[in-house]
């Protein structure tokens, strides 16, 4: 009896533990939504914010910065912005380039 009792007992433990990690992962799934929701208000508050003229375009970064000083974008997602303005920025000058050689080779 006792030792079918223990062993009942190690079942509901490990069930208990099982529920609690579900929880843990619920919560967890719960703040990154909650974060990626704030995260993204900020920066469309900030492109607003351009839009409209009351932030140069030259100052997004710094005012992105800012945000991320204050919790309001990750550090993670603005370096995840900052890498795909990047990118963006190389494929610019690569389209420039191709047009450039397109318009010698059309010259010649």
């Amino acid at each position: 009896r006792e030792v079918q009792a223990i062993v009942e007992a190690e079942a509901v433990i490990e069930i208990a533990d099982a529920v609690k990690g579900a929880a843990m992962l619920d919560a967890l799934a719960t703040v990154s939504a909650a974060e990626e929701i704030k995260a993204a208000a900020a920066a469309e508050a900030l492109q607003a914010l351009i839009v409209a003229g009351y932030i140069e375009d030259f100052a997004a970064e710094a005012a992105l910065a800012a945000l991320a000083e204050a919790g309001l974008i990750s550090e993670l997602a603005l370096a995840e912005a900052e890498r795909t303005a990047l990118l963006a920025e190389q494929e610019a000058e690569e389209a420039v380039t191709a047009i450039n050689a397109a318009v010698v080779e059309t010259s010649a």
